[in-house]
């Protein structure tokens, strides 16, 4: 998206077409994996892994059975992963052929021997993050040489290009180390009045953004990413994320516009490119010194969705700001981050939270942080009388949404009219409620917790109206497991 300046049509750009594969071939990963990995698989696709090392720092600790299993696991998803871009590079020369004209011949000479270096890197990928902008250079060798093809009528011309690119980005490098950033520009600009089809190499333009943030030039920041965004076919071909960088803190530091450096972050995110994590950081700052809570909330989440490194003390001030703005999910969110990222919660952020949840009657969020491992060690436990409060309150909500559920029978019956619907969505309701009240009972079993005279006898209200929906079995295993202990005393269950 544009500033000040209207959409033009151009024509259609090769990523156009290769791009919207990648929502498509990724999510190809799950499923191929997930039937048949244990859920320890899962971590090990999502952990951050470099190149140094491919075992965690806690793999010194594992048996050399677990680390048989491990390695198993990961080439398992390396073989998945290189298949996908073996698919994804058959694509790109079928682009070649139609959309560039190359012949065979050109496509083994020029273009083949890339693609199947990059398809030996995917093969070696164990993470998402790590094969994606691999995909990404799939795609933008194709548009390289597209590009160049059109430009200069030949492909025997492609290496002399290349090496006037080269030259140029010396010059602007040598150009900007003197200081002289109005120099380096001028070669950018001279760059796209010969080339004038489409813009210049993404890294060249990266050094023009970086130069003109260093001379203050914001305006003219923003007119170059609106001439990219339109002759790139209306923002289907995303910057580099380096250029979003310096593009960010020029609109910020210069500007104090976070509006506009927030409305380019969603326009590439649109297109699953996320910017770096320093981009995200500049932002996230930015949100919370203007107290921007929420906004503040997205992208934390957009950072750690991207696996960049998070500090804990903004985490800590998000949540404490939502609360205070009485923004309950989106702080649950951001505790959710922090527990995903095993980052320190605040001792009086936490407990204000727990608090908060609590007294809120929010019944589903105080189930899943304070019954979760991670977060009720000694600082963080509920107390006796909370869980009591806790556990009264989810009872009261299920006899209430009880009174007004439909007979059984229509319950049952899978129907699409609307009476059938409801009577459905309502038997899901108290059947969660169901599996979040045996939650807490065994989690105050576990901490040896006594349940009140008041909070036991609607537990056995529970108990007995449960039987109706047929879902009473775990409940009822929970409730005779206490029996059995010999913590049962009326009128209350001693837990």
């Amino acid at each position: 998206m544009g500033f000040g300046r209207r959409r033009t049509q151009a024509p259609p750009s090769c990523s156009a077409f290769l791009f919207p594969l990648l929502p498509l071939l990724l999510p190809l990963s799950h499923a191929f994996i997930a039937p048949t990995m244990p859920a320890s698989a899962s971590a090990v696709v999502k952990r951050p892994v470099t190149s140094s090392t491919r075992l965690s720092p806690l793999s010194v600790v594992l048996s050399p059975r677990q680390r048989e299993e491990r390695e198993v696991e990961e080439a398992d998803v390396q073989r998945v992963f290189g298949s996908i871009a073996q698919s994804f590079a058959d694509k790109v020369v079928e682009k070649a052929q139609s959309a560039a004209g190359l012949s065979p011949e050109d496509i083994e000479a020029s273009l083949r021997p890339s693609l199947e270096k990059l398809v030996r890197k995917a093969s070696a990928a164990v993470t998402e993050q790590e094969l994606r902008p691999i995909l990404e250079r799939m795609a933008g060798a194709i548009e390289h040489k597209v590009w160049y093809v059109t430009e200069t009528g030949a492909l025997e011309a492609v290496p002399r290009v290349l090496e006037a690119e080269a030259r140029e980005m010396e010059e602007m490098r040598a150009l900007m180390a003197a200081g002289n950033c109005s120099g380096a520009l001028a070669v950018y600009r001279d760059r796209y009045k010969r080339f004038s089809r489409n813009p210049p190499p993404p890294a060249q333009t990266t050094l023009a953004f970086q130069a003109l943030h260093a001379g203050g030039q914001v305006n003219q920041s923003v007119a170059l990413y609106n001439y990219w965004y339109a002759a790139k076919n209306q923002g289907d071909q995303v910057l580099e994320p380096a250029s979003l960088y310096w593009l960010t803190r020029s609109l910020l530091e210069h500007a104090n516009r976070l509006d506009m450096a927030v409305d380019v972050f969603r326009a590439h995110a649109r297109f699953h490119c996320l910017p770096s994590g320093p981009t995200l950081l500049l932002l996230l700052q930015a949100a919370v010194d203007r107290r921007l809570f929420e906004l503040g909330a997205e992208l934390l989440e957009a950072t750690h969705l991207g696996g960049f490194p998070l500090p804990p003390s903004l985490g800590n001030v998000l949540v404490e700001g939502l609360l205070d703005q009485g923004a309950l999910d989106m702080a649950d969110r951001v505790v959710s981050v922090l527990l995903a990222r095993r980052l320190p919660l605040d001792l009086r952020v936490g407990t204000y939270f727990k608090n908060f949840v609590v007294k809120n009657g929010r019944m589903h969020l105080a189930y899943l942080h304070l019954a979760d491992p991670r977060l009720t060690h000694s600082r963080f436990r509920a107390s006796a009388n909370g869980y009591n409060m806790l556990l009264w309150r989810m009872c009261r909500a299920f006899m209430r949404l009880r009174e007004t559920a439909p007979p059984a029978s229509e319950a049952t019956a899978l129907s699409t009219s609307t009476p059938g619907a409801a009577a459905l969505s309502t038997k899901n309701e108290l059947r969660g409620l169901t599996l979040r009240i045996a939650r807490v009972v065994a989690m105050m079993n576990r901490y040896g917790y006594r349940v009140t005279p008041q909070s036991g006898a609607m537990l056995q209200d529970v108990a007995a109206a449960t039987g109706e929906f047929g879902f009473f079995q775990v409940l009822e295993k929970k409730l005779k497991a206490i029996e059995e202990e010999g913590g049962v005393e009326e009128p209350t269950f001693g837990l």
